[in-house]
Order: structure tokens, then sequence, then C-alpha cells
């Protein structure tokens, strides 16, 4: 039997793209192909979470925290009260994170960026470590992908990254984190265009960087397409009288700048313009910059923005 070590920043009911791609994997491989699959993650629920302790955390106890579809999950807490520096020593105090010759600013901006679960490293040199024939982590660029790194030194086996490598992003460019990359045994790309990018910009040996792209799993909406109901009108319960006929623009997602949500909030002034009737609706989890690129809109053309959030919009898949 294959045994697999799954390392994701973070798992459901963390609600993002990279978060259902690692729990279809392992729920299809152990189910299907009878894997042994073990997932180690932080307790992190949002973003913030990953370096605020201000941020959405699961805590033991609560439905999920243990168990998802069968599936054990283990999760270790983020350490917030560290400084930098003191983490950085921690890690640098390991055998194994030697061997693979990063930058002390590569340490860093990785620790900057959290999660830093010190535990987790912990209970693998505490614990006797499982034969596993494969690590494979997500997402670029936090910490928990370095975990995966030095754990596969330390267990002599390989470690895949799947990056989800937005390189319209500049700071996914930048060298101090991009020197993480080429240490994996593998990489996975999403898009052709995502390895192009991966082996002419970063310098990646091209043999190491394999595209599997991305697909849709129907059974999800199947499942949902049995219990809804055609007499709910969206536009009649939101939009304002009068109004219903107008056009929409829907977006779902995380509402950050790689996601294109930013995006096209800058363009919604340019697009009323020229075409005043048609609603922009959000749906899924703020962030600091989508909030305020929000508030830049002016306030009487806003009420054709609705944005809706887990804080008043149920229907998630956790419901």
């Amino acid at each position: 039997m294959k045994k697999l070590l799954l390392i994701p920043t973070r798992y459901f009911p963390s609600i993002s793209g990279a978060e259902f791609y690692f729990q279809r994997i392992a729920e299809i491989l152990s189910k299907r192909y009878d894997y042994k699959v073990e997932i180690f993650t932080s307790n992190a629920i949002d973003f913030s979470a990953l370096r605020n302790p201000e941020g959405k955390m699961i805590q033991k106890g609560e439905k999920y925290y243990e168990k998802v579809n069968n599936l054990k999950i283990n999760r270790f807490p983020i350490e917030y009260n560290k400084t930098v520096s003191t983490k950085m020593q921690i890690i640098k105090n390991n055998p194994y994170y030697n061997l693979l010759d990063l930058s002390d600013r590569t340490l860093s901006s990785l620790i900057e960026n959290g999660p830093f679960v010190e535990s987790m490293l912990k209970f693998f040199s505490e614990n006797t470590p499982q034969k596993y024939d494969l690590i494979h982590t997500t997402y670029y660029p936090y910490f928990n992908i370095l975990i995966s790194l030095i754990l596969g030194k330390q267990m002599g086996v390989p470690a895949v990254l799947t990056p989800f490598f937005h390189f319209a992003n500049p700071r996914y460019i930048n060298h101090s984190l991009t020197e993480v990359l080429p240490k994996f045994d593998k990489i996975i790309a999403c898009t052709h265009t995502e390895k192009k990018i991966l082996v002419e910009k970063i310098k990646i040996d091209d043999h190491k960087v394999k595209v599997i792209p991305m697909g849709v799993d129907f059974n999800v909406f199947q499942e949902k397409s049995n219990k809804i109901d055609n007499t709910y009108k969206f536009k009649k319960k939101f939009f304002q009288k009068g109004e219903q006929r107008y056009k929409m623009v829907l977006f779902c997602g995380y509402k950050n700048y790689e996601k294109g949500a930013i995006s096209i909030l800058k363009a919604i002034p340019f697009i009323w313009e020229s075409y005043e009737k048609v609603y922009f609706v959000f749906i899924g989890p703020p962030t600091m910059a989508f909030n305020r690129e929000l508030s830049k809109i002016n306030k009487r053309k806003r009420k054709r923005i609705l944005n809706f959030t887990p804080d008043n919009l149920t229907g998630y898949f956790d419901k």
C-alpha cells in the first residue's frame, strides 16, 4: 500500500481552492485507490490566522477539527509570540534544514508569511517517522512548504509542491521566496503558462515541473442541483426595485489580488461610465485590500455592489 503525507497550509472547513484540491486528492486516493493518506496542517481557517492571532481558527473539539469525511486530520497550533529571529534560530537548529542550503532572507520571508507550526516539526522529531512514499504540500509562499522540505530530508523521501504560482503578483517573483522552489523534487503546475514562468523566469529544471490541469468535480454540482429551489429568484430578492432586469457580474472566491476580485473593483467605475445597468455581486471571504478598494467607490453607486461574506451568507459546503 502506498503511503502519502499531505501538508497543506490549511484544510477544510477552510474554503479556498487549494484546500478543496487537497481534500479531493486525499479522499479520492484513499477511497478509490486504497492509498494510506495522512494529513498534517495548521489550525488556521482564514488567511489572517496564518500570522495573526486575531484571525479565525478551528479549535479542538469543534466539528471537523479531527476528522473530515472519515479522514483523520492532524492540526497544529500556530506560534505567534516568538520573534522572527527566535523562530529562525529554532529552524537553524534542525540539522535537516541545513541540508537545504537556503539563505537567511528566504527563511525569514517564509517564517513571516506563516503559519509557523513549530509543534508539527517537534512531533516528527520526537516520534519515529512513518515510512511515507511521498510528501505533497501546497501552497507557495507559506512556511508549511519549508516544513515539507525539512521532513523530506529527514525521511529520505521525495517532496512535491503544488505552488499555485500567481505570477501576475509581483511578490511571487521575489527572489527571497523563489529560492525555495528548486529545492523540491517535483513541482505540479496547473497550466503550461505557469510551467513556462517557473522554468524560464525562476530557472527551475524543465523535467522537475509537471503540468496537471485543474478539473471540475461534477458530483458536487449534481448533488446540490437536486436541492435547488427553482422558485427562488436572486435578482428579485437583492436588486433594487425596477432594476431586476439589469445585468449581473458574479464573482465567487477569495476577494484577493490573485483571484481578480480587486481588478474587477478597479474596473467598475469605468464600466459604469459607459453602461450603468449592471450589478456586481461578490461572494466569498474578504481581504483588507478588497475592503480598502471597495471603500474608494462612490457610496451612492455602491448600492449596485452586493458583497456577501461567510458572515452574512449561508450555503457554504460546511453547512
